[in-house]
């Protein structure tokens, strides 16, 4: 189904972005889930969306509710990055080092709605290079924005893949042990 979701998105001329927050707890995670669905749909975007974050799309009262997602959106628990992320125009997700080692490795222009610690240095360092965008509130215009932008703008694009390709061409594993080596 997550194929076919995809092969549509193609075949519909739209852009496919990732979307997900890891386990990150909100305050509301219904009203998380409507203004994102919301901002797919107004972007004119396809997403994927990881339902992780806290309650998986309850009330934030404890209750349970399912969120209602648009035909825009394909929602799923998880998915590996390192198949996905390389299939998708944009990745927006929490900021985690290993999610933004994980998009940038893949090429893409990473979005980051950081939630707390290490996460706002992320979110600023992707800015700065010119391969993402810091998005604070995934309310109103700035989600809407922020994925058009990622997946229309060519030098953002272009940063993104260059960034990807060198690391892809690191070889860490050896590094480390040159490093520890001489340590």
């Amino acid at each position: 189904e997550l194929e076919e979701f995809m092969d549509k998105a193609d075949a519909d001329g739209k852009a496919l972005v990732y979307i997900g927050f890891g386990s990150i707890t909100v305050p509301d995670p219904a009203k998380l889930t409507e203004e994102i669905v919301r901002g797919v749909d107004k972007a004119d975007v396809r997403a994927i969306i990881a339902k992780g974050w806290s309650s998986r799309g309850g009330k934030g009262d404890g209750e349970s509710s399912s969120p209602e997602y648009s035909s825009n959106c394909y929602a799923l628990d998880k998915v590996p990055h390192g198949w996905l992320f390389p299939r998708v125009k944009a990745v927006l997700h929490h900021g985690g080092a290993g999610t933004v080692g994980a998009s940038l490795s893949a090429g893409k222009p990473t979005l980051i709605r950081p939630w707390f610690g290490d996460q706002y240095f992320w979110a600023g360092r992707v800015q700065k290079l010119g391969v993402g965008i810091r998005v604070d509130n995934l309310g109103g215009d700035d989600l809407v924005d922020a994925l058009r932008t990622a997946t229309t703008d060519t030098v953002m694009i272009e940063k993104a893949a260059k960034i990807g390709e060198k690391i892809r061409a690191e070889d860490g594993v050896k590094n480390a042990i040159e490093v520890s080596v001489l340590d």
